[in-house]
């Protein structure tokens, strides 16, 4: 058969239009521009700039072809990939790859879909940065969207994010909340402005989605947008939940105890102590030389010497005008009202233990948790309810006597800086090198000294050792109450707030409260 001139033209004509039209690339393998970027000309920008020179919402009636254009800095040809985002239905781009001029430009067409619909174009330079031009289509009109978060739940933001996302709804997109479709059309506020999509398609339904930080969110659905005019959506914000589970905070308690209370329970602990001291000889002249004859390297010979030149009545003579119980009853005074204890730990998430935490006791005032007789690591509750208040719940254990007497060794060797440990100040208020016991064959007054010393010092360890001799173990159970502070994804990061407890000795409870603190461990800085 034979083809007319006017017919063969026309196929020609065809032809030609289709294959026009294959140049116009598609977004159905979202990652073939990314790809492409990296295999054809042009150069990279790590550190380059790219935006845009179309500025708002692109508004396109369905179909429609437009040229659109990004401009890059510093100027050179990077190699740039263009993207289409989001639902693009059978939108299409002209090229999936350009190399930009030596101006730093470069231009694609884009051929909108043929339905209502909104995305994004991203535009990526290779190893570098991206730009997204916002993109809405309707052959009906545009409205604008002013987002309106109501937020019941308590917490604050500095700034708002709002999304509209077109042809969904907020349940088919809930399952990725706090994150929402790529290709979604944004706006940002201050808390306080207006939040305004300026341009969103009339006709498909539209998922309305607002965030702060990614700690609080919502979500609503709207149909029957109205060309160009506004439509205000209220959108109800609820808080995530603070994450618990990775928690490793720094705690210190401010102990703040009923005086009334504190001050006979100390006293009575301090009595106890006393009497371990002098032991059930009841004077500390028997209670030395019982320790140093004990101590000596042979106590019979010990024995017989201070029989024979009345070491007993000497030791007597000497301390009756020292009084050494008083002199340590000074100093405890001085350790325990100078400062009240703050008891110092850290709280560490236990792995899936939910609702509970760990507690490691670092000290008790000045004295640590090995010093004051008792186990480092307590296990608590930790929850933290819906108004964003942690609380923390346990039972700490001390014991009363160790707490005590370290406590008035710390501050003793403020006191006396010129002795090297705890038992040389004993010796020191014992005036031991000024004790005139002779007789003892090869123990001359040296030997006589550390006699003293080693003996005042066992006196001292039975005397801390007064709260386990007569199982008096003290008790803090106590119940922390604070504001949470949190991260951008409503990790739990801090807490300040208050505690209530009580301190329980035997038939004594004084009650106690504070400040509660817990911040994130410090961290060194990199070495230089």
């Amino acid at each position: 058969m034979r083809l007319s001139w006017g017919y063969l033209e026309l196929l020609a004509l065809i032809a030609a239009t289709l294959i026009g039209t294959a140049t116009l690339v598609g977004c159905g393998s979202s990652d073939a521009a990314d790809a492409a970027s990296t295999n054809g000309g042009g150069v990279s920008g790590v550190h380059a700039s790219i935006a845009f020179l179309q500025s708002g919402t692109q508004t396109l009636t369905p179909g429609e072809v437009v040229d659109i254009s990004v401009q890059t800095k510093p100027a050179d040809n990077y190699a740039i990939s263009f993207r289409l985002v989001g639902d693009t239905l059978d939108a299409s781009l002209s090229q999936a790859e350009v190399v930009a001029g030596s101006d730093g430009a470069a231009t694609v067409s884009l051929r909108a879909s043929n339905g209502a619909t909104a995305f994004v174009v991203r535009a990526t330079i290779k190893d570098g940065p991206s730009a997204e031009l916002q993109v809405a289509v309707s052959d009906q009109g545009f409205g604008q969207v002013e987002i309106v978060p109501v937020n019941q739940g308590g917490r604050t933001t500095d700034q708002w994010v709002g999304h509209v996302v077109s042809s969904t709804t907020c349940q088919a997109i809930s399952s990725d909340f706090p994150k929402v479709p790529d290709g979604a059309a944004t706006a940002v506020a201050a808390d306080g402005e207006p939040l305004l999509i300026d341009a969103a398609p009339v006709g498909p339904s539209l998922a309305v989605f607002v965030r702060g930080g990614y700690y609080m969110w919502g979500c609503t659905d709207i149909n029957g947008l109205v060309a160009s005019q506004t439509t205000e959506v209220l959108v109800n914000v609820v808080n995530k939940p603070i994450d618990v589970s990775q928690v490793k905070l720094d705690v210190s308690l401010e102990f703040v105890p009923a005086a009334e209370d504190w001050t006979p329970l100390l006293a009575k602990q301090w009595g106890l102590m006393m009497d371990a001291f002098v032991g059930s000889n009841q004077s500390e002249a028997g209670a030395l030389h019982d320790a140093m004859q004990a101590n000596s390297s042979d106590p019979i010979a010990f024995g017989e010497a201070s029989a024979a030149n009345n070491w007993l009545d000497h030791l007597d003579a000497h301390l009756n005008s020292i009084d050494i119980v008083q002199q340590l009853t000074l100093l405890s005074e001085v350790a325990l009202n100078a400062q009240l204890p703050q008891i110092t730990g850290k709280v560490d998430a236990i792995a899936g233990a939910e609702g509970h935490a760990l507690f490691t006791l670092d000290s008790v005032g000045s004295v640590s948790a090995s010093d004051a007789g008792v186990p480092a690591e307590y296990v608590m509750t930790l929850t933290v309810d819906p108004k964003d208040t942690v609380l923390l719940g346990g039972k700490l254990f001390f014991m009363p006597s160790r707490y005590i007497g370290t406590a008035l060794e710390h501050s003793a060797l403020e006191q006396y800086k010129d002795q090297d440990d705890f038992a040389d100040v004993l010796a020191k208020l014992a005036q031991c090198d000024q004790m005139s016991l002779q007789g003892l064959q090869g123990c001359d007054a040296s030997c006589m000294l550390q006699l003293c010393r080693s003996g005042l010092s066992k006196l001292w360890q039975d005397a801390l050792s007064a709260s386990a001799a007569q199982q008096l173990y003290g008790e803090i159970p106590m119940q922390l109450s604070a504001a949470a502070s949190f991260d951008d994804t409503a990790v739990l990061t801090g807490f300040k707030g208050d505690w209530v407890g009580q301190v329980m000795v035997g038939d004594i409870t004084a009650p106690v409260t504070g400040e509660a603190v817990g911040k994130a461990p410090e961290t060194e800085p990199p070495a230089q």
